[in-house]
C-alpha cells in the first residue's frame, strides 16, 4: 500500500510539475472563447477514471479544448486514440509539439467544436471534455441530437449550467435545457 501511494504521489507530483512548466509556456485564458483551464492533477484524474476502462482501452476519444493538456496527458496513458478538437489557434502549436509521442493515435482538428462535424462520426467514440463557458449548452443539444452520439461522455460545466441540467420539475432552475437532457 505504501509504494502504490509513493507511485500515485510521484505520478501526481510529475503531472503537477509538467501543469506548471507548460502554464508558464501558454497563452493565458482566451475569455471570448470562454476558455478556463483545469489545473489539479487529482481532480483531472478523477475525471479521467470515470470512463469506462473497457471502452477507453477500445474506442477512439475525443477531446474538445484540450487547453493545457491536463486531461490529454492523462487520456495519453490509457486511450488507443485521441482526437482532440481546439478552436484556440495560439495553442496549436504547443499541442503538437506536447504531443508528438502519441504520433499515429493523435489526431488534430484546429475548428470550432459548434461547426466541426464529429456529431455525424460513422463509428463509436468516447467524449471528455471541461467545456468553455460560452458554448457549454449549445454544445450540449448539439450532442443531444446528434445522430451518432458518443458511448460515453464526461463533461464539466459551469455550476450554474450544471444545476440546470440536473433540474426537477417544480424547481427554479428546471427548464428546456433540463427537459432535453432528461429525454
Amino acid at each position: 500500500m505504501k509504494r502504490l501511494y509513493q507511485q500515485s504521489a510521484r505520478i501526481h507530483f510529475t503531472l503537477w510539475s509538467f501543469i506548471m512548466e507548460i502554464g508558464e509556456r501558454l497563452p493565458p485564458p482566451a475569455k471570448h472563447l470562454g476558455q478556463h483551464f483545469l489545473t489539479d492533477p487529482a481532480i483531472a484524474r478523477r475525471i479521467v477514471d470515470s470512463l469506462a476502462p473497457d471502452l477507453l482501452a477500445e474506442l477512439p476519444v475525443l477531446e474538445i479544448g484540450p487547453g493545457r493538456l491536463i486531461l490529454t496527458r492523462i487520456l495519453a496513458e490509457k486511450a488507443t486514440r485521441l482526437i482532440l478538437i481546439e478552436k484556440d489557434r495560439r495553442l496549436l502549436p504547443s499541442l503538437r509539439e506536447e504531443l508528438s509521442f502519441l504520433s499515429t493515435r493523435l489526431e488534430i482538428r484546429p475548428s470550432d467544436a459548434m461547426e466541426d462535424p464529429f456529431d455525424l462520426w460513422d463509428f463509436p467514440y468516447l467524449l471528455i471534455s471541461n467545456l468553455p463557458y460560452n458554448i457549454s449548452v449549445p454544445l450540449l443539444m448539439k450532442i443531444i441530437a446528434s445522430p451518432s452520439p458518443p458511448r460515453q461522455a464526461v463533461l464539466m460545466f459551469q455550476k450554474e449550467v450544471g444545476e440546470r441540467i440536473v433540474a426537477t420539475p417544480g424547481g427554479k432552475a428546471y427548464g428546456s435545457l433540463s427537459v432535453a437532457v432528461s429525454l
